[in-house]
């Protein structure tokens, strides 16, 4: 269905939708949604929402942040390398973007996805920034922690203390990869906070999200990053992807119909692209 009608839709908005359906327009705020049931197998009489797998979802104008969709959007959990938007964030306020930073061994022997790096290599803050976003980076987010004057653990300090300058007041950061960890964890709402800050304050944030690929430069070398986000030119131009083996996969994803903006978050899924597709398609039909 959504192949079908994406060519109709071109004039107006390069981005997916579609499920049909034949009833009045109904705003779906959290507290409509069951708690004690999936949404998938929630019903009323105006509206069946999407079959989802995801744990928690939001659905939001960008603009404005008004609530659309949500289900469990309050719960805690653990959110992957969701993390390093947040990374990204406290990076940009905390350095210039022109600074160096010498790689060391730990940071390019750190596992998971990776840019590659070499130790003793020099990367600039904005490189970083772009292989930490881009390709999820671990190498470049361990990076740009360990640049901090007085260490790591300096820079989780930022990172609290900026989820609580934001009233993100569900969040806390040890790592600023997303490793699971108990004492790392967030909410769908909180990361809608943090991602609306982040695209409305870096436009850097929302280059880095939009880019199939990059070549992060290095001092001398140049290192092929290719983002890890499958519906970006489909439907989605942002944002950022997470996986891990608690958090399951994660994904923010930016788009727009017509005028107006929305951002989804999507945390703990099962077939998160796939989730995001049918929670577009509902939203194009069903509210736009």
């Amino acid at each position: 269905m959504l192949d079908m009608i994406l060519p109709a839709l071109l004039f107006i908005s390069p981005y997916e939708g579609g499920a049909i359906l034949s009833t009045p327009p109904v705003q779906i705020m959290e507290s409509t949604i069951s708690i004690e049931q999936p949404a998938a197998q929630y019903e009323d009489t105006y509206t069946r929402l999407p079959i989802i797998s995801a744990v928690s979802i939001l659905l939001a104008e960008e603009e404005t942040g008004e609530v659309i969709y949500a289900h469990h959007a309050s719960m805690q959990r653990e959110i992957a390398s969701l993390t390093k938007v947040m990374t990204a964030v406290v990076a940009l306020e905390h350095y210039g973007k022109d600074e160096v930073v010498t790689i060391s061994q730990r940071a390019a022997s750190t596992g998971g996805s990776s840019l590659h790096l070499y130790a003793g290599e020099v990367v600039s803050v904005k490189e970083l920034i772009y292989g930490a976003m881009i390709p999820s980076g671990n190498d470049a987010a361990i990076s740009l922690a360990e640049h901090a004057p007085l260490g790591e653990e300096q820079f989780y300090d930022w990172m609290n203390q900026k989820a609580k300058d934001l009233g993100m007041h569900h969040t806390h950061f040890v790592n600023p990869i997303g490793f699971d960890d108990g004492l790392q964890y967030s909410t769908a709402e909180d990361l809608l906070t943090l991602t609306r800050y982040a695209r409305h304050t870096h436009t850097i944030m929302v280059e880095a999200g939009s880019l199939s690929t990059y070549t992060v430069q290095a001092k001398g070398r140049g290192y092929e990053a290719v983002n890890t986000n499958e519906l970006l030119g489909q439907g989605v131009d942002g944002f950022k992807t997470g996986t891990t083996d608690l958090a399951g996969r994660s994904f923010i994803a930016s788009f727009g119909f017509g005028e107006r903006r929305y951002l989804l978050v999507i945390l703990g899924s099962e077939d998160r692209f796939g989730d995001a597709k049918r929670v577009m398609e509902w939203l194009l039909w069903w509210v736009v």
